[in-house]
């Protein structure tokens, strides 16, 4: 996930694809890299395939489904907020100590506008980069600028070519940090 070889990363997808196998957090990369490249067409053609593929594994596999994953798809590779906070409660319901769960479901409970509910459930978790980027976005609503923008650059510096670091770096840009 970065601004070089992106047709690399396409090309690392395809090869995964064709031996059977399938990497949710490999095609939402994939996606993005097609969509950096100007392939929007391809971005959207990924994406979809991803969405369609682990739904439906996490449909008929409901034993051995990620739904933390799922739930990070629908937050930072094909954003709809929804489908986030669905899969999110069902991650953290299933996995209750999970801290990845738990910052997961706090992000998906910021983009469905739910302020209040995402900081209690990050205050209790160890913070991981998602759970940094929604403090950061706490601290924003709560009109605490300085301190949110040096919380976005800590959630960049854990993960810079991550897609959670890429939406860091844009809420950090639309707020002149």
């Amino acid at each position: 996930n970065t601004q070089r070889n992106q047709h690399k990363c396409l090309q690392i997808a395809s090869e995964l694809r064709q031996s059977g196998r399938f990497d949710l957090l490999l095609e939402a990369t994939a996606g993005k890299a097609a969509a950096k490249i100007g392939d929007t067409a391809q971005a959207n053609q990924i994406l979809q395939a991803a969405e369609d593929k682990a739904v439906e594994l996490a449909k008929s596999e409901p034993q051995t489904a990620n739904y933390e994953q799922l739930a990070w798809f629908y937050c930072f590779a094909l954003p709809d907020a929804n489908k986030a906070i669905n899969w999110a409660n069902k991650a953290y319901s299933t996995e209750p100590n999970s801290a990845t769960a738990a910052s997961v479901l706090a992000y998906s409970l910021l983009m469905n506008g739910q302020t209040d509910w995402a900081k209690t459930l990050i205050d209790n978790y160890e913070h991981n980069q998602i759970a940094t980027l929604a403090l950061a976005q706490i601290q924003l609503a709560q009109g605490q600028r300085d301190t949110a923008i040096e919380t976005l650059k800590s959630a960049i510096a854990k993960d810079p070519g991550s897609l959670e670091a890429e939406r860091a770096k844009e809420i950090l840009a639309q707020n002149g940090g």
